[in-house]
């Protein structure tokens, strides 16, 4: 049972992956983990704006390299 609990995200992963290609055949999708984006709490304001701006940052980066 615990090898099957470990592979539900594997399998999630690759359903809603395959998903995308068939809605948007050819086009490059690229999926963003904001949990690599920020680092710690998010416990004040300024922290949230911090955050944003870094996952603005890394979104427009995407979109310049296509």
């Amino acid at each position: 049972m615990e090898t099957d609990i470990a592979a539900v995200d594997a399998i999630k992963s690759r359903a809603f992956k395959d998903v995308q290609q068939m809605a948007a055949p050819g086009e490059k999708i690229e999926r963003v983990r904001i949990s690599t984006l920020f680092a710690g709490k998010l416990e004040s304001p300024e922290d949230v704006e911090i955050a944003i701006n870094n996952l603005r940052d890394h979104l427009l980066k995407l979109i310049a390299t296509g």
